[in-house]
């Protein structure tokens, strides 16, 4: 029982720590690309492009916000808890492979 809260808590700092990463990424990409759809106008593209860069950092941080809330937990995902599932159905079938052959 005690190591199975140890895990979730790993997973869920795990979780915590990919998160951080993202947005340091995300903040670092979104810069980039708020800079580069301006410097799109300069060499004459198409208006339409430049948007297009403008639109991949709000996809980001939306991304980023829905990610945060399925980390805590405020946010219903439907596959919450599908890990552990599949997790106790493995150990159900390696007990049963075992048990065969005894």
């Amino acid at each position: 029982m005690e190591n199975n809260k140890v895990n979730r808590a790993r997973k869920k700092v795990k979780n915590l720590k990919n998160w951080y990463y993202f947005i340091a990424l995300s903040t670092v990409g979104s810069f980039v690309m708020l800079w580069f759809s301006f410097k799109m106008q300069d060499f004459a593209a198409p208006e339409f492009v430049g948007w297009i860069y403008r639109l991949i950092p709000i996809v980001w941080w939306l991304i980023i916000v829905l990610q945060g809330l399925g980390i805590r937990t405020l946010l219903p995902w439907p596959f919450r808890n599908w890990e552990e599932r599949q997790i106790r159905k493995f150990m159900k079938e390696e007990g049963e492979r075992l048990e065969k052959y005894k």
